[in-house]
């Protein structure tokens, strides 16, 4: 598609900026902001709610845009560390061809034999992957307790019937912060059939190439501050290369922005690795 840069400011301009009493530049950045603070609080919600820290994290920057936003939402979040695989556009693509084959197959239990009800839905899961052509199923199980009277439950690995309490009150705690001497039920049982796909061994880049070039520079806007940065090719770009923010590295499916006191460089896989 191509794209109408003209087009798009007067739009801008028009229908956000005069109204508003501000430039079109200003304007620009706030709608950018806006979209970065509600995906930074999104991924923060997601990383609390299961008991873990984001800051600890690294953000894998993928699709044709996350690349653009990876640096303002690690800053918003306090993450250090970004990695972008090549081909970032085409990332969801390689993982549809390479991922197993994983089907859910799921009970309620209540009233019910836990294990006669597993044993149930992993025949149902041979019988549906032997319709595909797929023999060798493996399975992983889980299933979802709460303590009597709520109304959500905590999916667990099940372990076998005698570490289900333990189990649980270590999980809820870890959630919740508390754990309780309430009586506990499991709700429901899931089997996670997996039919195991060949994967693609990922070799070394064998590219040699002496130095990086700049194909060009170009005038962006970091808050609100105008910088003159290098532009780069991601294709002409080689392991062990490295430089400083700000920059933008373009390539086919995908453009990286890399913003003020970030520093990338490329690994032996040709991940570019941003780092504050």
């Amino acid at each position: 598609m191509k794209i109408f840069g003209e087009l798009s400011k007067k739009v801008i301009e028009d229908k956000i900026a005069k109204k508003l009493n501000m430039n079109v530049i200003t304007a620009s950045e706030g709608i950018i902001r806006i979209i970065n603070n509600i995906m930074a609080k999104s991924i923060s919600i997601m990383s609390i709610e299961r008991g873990r820290d984001p800051r600890e994290f690294s953000i894998i920057a993928f699709g044709g845009a996350g690349p653009m936003h990876a640096c303002e939402l690690a800053d918003e979040i306090g993450i250090k560390e970004i990695i972008v695989p090549p081909h970032p556009g085409l990332f969801s693509a390689y993982g549809l061809l390479t991922v197993d084959i994983v089907k859910v197959f799921s009970s309620s239990v209540f009233d019910k034999d836990l294990d006669k009800v597993l044993i149930e839905l992993k025949n149902n899961a041979i019988e549906d992957f032997k319709k595909e052509g797929f023999e060798n199923v493996e399975f992983e199980e889980f299933i979802d307790v709460r303590y009597k009277g709520q109304s959500y439950e905590i999916t667990l690995k099940y372990e076998g019937k005698p570490n289900i309490r333990e189990q649980f009150d270590k999980e809820h705690k870890k959630l919740y912060g508390y754990s309780s001497k309430d009586p506990i039920e499991i709700v429901s049982v899931k089997v996670l059939a997996i039919a195991k796909i060949p994967k693609i061994e990922i070799a070394e880049s064998r590219r040699n190439k002496d130095k990086i070039e700049i194909i060009s520079k170009r005038k962006v806007y970091f808050n609100g501050e105008s910088y003159e940065i290098p532009i780069y090719s991601r294709n002409a770009i080689d392991v062990g290369f490295e430089g400083k923010g700000p920059a933008i590295i373009e390539e086919y499916d995908s453009t990286i922005v890399i913003n003020p006191n970030w520093k990338w460089f490329v690994d032996k896989y040709l991940n570019i690795i941003l780092s504050r």
